[in-house]
């Protein structure tokens, strides 16, 4: 059976996150370089957490949604929750359907 992935979830979160966080990155380099060494290491930090936290998102939904095919069936899986009224409602449930 072969799977496929919500691969353009996982690149449009790293792209999210991760060309501010070069640009953050850039100025704490250029900080450090003027010699204002707080600014530097507070841009640094925030372009590190930010890069995470953009990673952390994409691998999540690369994880939970996907399509699985191969021996005559067709599984999809995905994440969500249940619609009341047009309004998510409860806790977030694992769906497999064929």
């Amino acid at each position: 059976m072969r799977t496929l992935h919500a691969n353009g979830a996982l690149i449009l979160c790293f792209a999210f996150s991760g060309v501010p966080g070069v640009i953050l990155i850039l100025l704490g380099i250029n900080a450090f370089w003027e010699g204002r060494m707080d600014e530097g290491i507070c841009s640094i930090v925030g372009a590190i957490l930010f890069i995470l936290f953009g990673a952390f998102a994409g691998l999540r939904i690369y994880r939970t949604h996907w399509i699985r095919y191969g021996d005559g069936k067709v599984t999809i899986r995905r994440v969500s929750k249940e619609r009341v009224n047009g309004k998510p409602v409860g806790k977030w449930e694992n769906r497999e359907g064929l």
